[in-house]
């Protein structure tokens, strides 16, 4: 009798470790996007991207981001969660009351300026 109480005493852990395992443990699977991007603004625009899954993940993140200056397509590989949704956002600079996507701040609402991040490509995107 004493030998199975062990076992089943011990049945719960072995399980959870088990499963935590199976799982993933909780950790999300590194993956990516590809961005294409022009600007024929008549003026210089600033970009960022935001994860709208989370709201924590930011592109390129520190307070800074890319400016668009010239009308060239600019590529921008972002590495995210797989599964995540990000969008992107642009303003002229100065001016965040004109914007694309979903703006400064990642909080307006839009249609087609987000990917699900799954290692793919998206279509180019001219700002206007």
């Amino acid at each position: 009798m004493r030998g199975r109480f062990r076992f089943f005493r011990l049945f719960p852990v072995v399980g959870l470790i088990a499963w935590g395992v199976m799982a993933g443990g909780g950790q999300a699977e590194a993956s990516s996007l590809t961005w294409h991007i022009k600007s024929e603004y008549d003026y210089i625009v600033h970009l960022k991207f935001f994860n709208a899954t989370d709201r924590r993940g930011v592109w390129p993140g520190g307070g800074n981001v890319w400016v668009l200056d010239d009308s060239k397509t600019h590529t921008y590989n972002l590495e995210c969660d797989y599964g995540d949704k990000v969008c992107y956002g642009a303003w002229p600079a100065g001016n965040s009351s004109t914007y694309w996507g979903v703006g400064r701040w990642g909080e307006e609402s839009c249609t087609s300026c987000c990917m699900v991040c799954n290692g793919g490509e998206g279509q180019p995107i001219r700002l206007k």
